[in-house]
């Protein structure tokens, strides 16, 4: 057992099945903004999860992350 940090994906538009080219593929330059803020997001929340413990950090950050 053991707490574990994931980051989604999102949806390609038209919600194509078939998302490996979406995920290995390179970011738009529209997305750049959002991936900034996704990682310094995550950052957040692991020093969160560390001063505070798991379930405070879920609380608090879990979610879709607006930019």
């Amino acid at each position: 057992d053991y707490a574990g940090l994931r980051i989604g994906i999102g949806r390609d538009p038209g919600g194509a099945r078939q998302i490996a080219g979406y995920v290995l593929s390179s970011f738009k330059a529209d997305e750049q903004l959002l991936v900034e803020k996704v990682l310094q997001t995550a950052a957040e929340q692991v020093e969160c999860w560390l001063a505070s413990g798991v379930g405070p950090a879920m609380n608090k950050f879990n979610g879709v992350v607006k930019v």
